[in-house]
């Protein structure tokens, strides 16, 4: 894994910071995909640091088509290659079904189905 290009979608929290974690201790350069929260991503980046400078958080909303694009460009600009892609990041709305709100319901759809598909159809060309 030594020198090769990861970027973990989700990265900031839970699995997908455990699996950056991992690639960096493994001698891999990690672009970690955040959302929205910049309070955790900050707080991803303080835990991080200290265990490789190899490191670089890129915001983008993964079931947006044109920030997914934006995202895989700046990886290529920078590396001109992508060598993992984990698709990590996800979201969930709890409750019962009759108070869920359709729009919370396709949001889900939207990061949890779809952005894996975008993530994945920009980063096959790199």
């Amino acid at each position: 894994m030594n020198k090769k290009i990861a970027l973990v979608t989700g990265g900031t929290s839970g699995i997908g910071k455990e699996i950056a974690k991992q690639l960096l201790e493994n001698g891999c350069f990690v672009f970690i995909n955040f959302g929205h929260n910049e309070k955790q991503m900050r707080k991803a980046q303080e835990e991080l640091k200290h265990v490789s400078n190899n490191l670089k958080f890129i915001k983008a909303d993964v079931s947006k088509e044109e920030e997914v694009r934006v995202m895989m460009n700046t990886i290529k600009n920078q590396f001109g290659k992508l060598d993992y892609l984990v698709n990590n990041a996800g979201t969930n709305i709890d409750g019962f079904i009759e108070n869920l709100d359709i729009n919370d319901f396709k949001k889900v759809i939207n990061v949890n189905l779809i952005g894996k598909v975008i993530c994945t159809k920009y980063a096959i060309p790199l």
